[in-house]
């Protein structure tokens, strides 16, 4: 990076991923590749079936999201850490 250079925002980072993705759609079982172990399978289990997951579809027995619509609701979930005030 360069020295001027800001650092990337969150939202950039995130939509980096979906760049980076080799495919348009990514199942279930995969999502912790692509957001980095933040969101595991089994707690995206339990926000899709309290219908408080991304958009999805099934391939077959798998469920699968478009990786658009999935970085984007990740989006939407992200909050910032203020830091602590010094001393």
């Amino acid at each position: 990076m360069k020295a001027n250079a800001h650092p990337p925002t969150l939202s950039q980072l995130l939509a980096d991923l979906a760049t980076k993705w080799p495919s348009t759609i990514i199942s279930r079982d995969c999502i912790e590749k692509l957001n980095g172990g933040t969101i595991s399978v089994r707690y995206q289990a339990n926000l899709d079936s309290l219908n408080q997951g991304p958009p999805s579809f099934y391939v077959g027995r798998k469920r699968c999201y478009r990786v658009d619509d999935y970085v984007s609701w990740l989006q939407n979930r992200v909050s910032t850490v203020k830091p602590k005030a010094e001393v």
